[in-house]
């Protein structure tokens, strides 16, 4: 499975340019994104892996 993830360089523009879906303090912060690249879950603080993987599975189960 791969994924993209997102580095910011320091000039913040990566936490401003999402503040739409999160607020710029809130780091870290793991988007979930359907097979259309919507939001379908969000996650504020550190991702628990089992919480990822039930969300990763759910959403790969409604895109069939």
């Amino acid at each position: 499975l791969a994924y993209t993830s997102v580095r910011d360089g320091g000039d913040r523009c990566v936490p401003l340019a999402l503040s739409s879906y999160v607020p710029p303090q809130a780091e870290p912060t793991t988007l979930v994104l359907d097979k259309d690249r919507r939001v379908v879950a969000r996650i504020l603080g550190v991702a628990d892996e089992s919480v990822l993987n039930s969300i990763i599975t759910d959403t790969l189960a409604e895109s069939k």
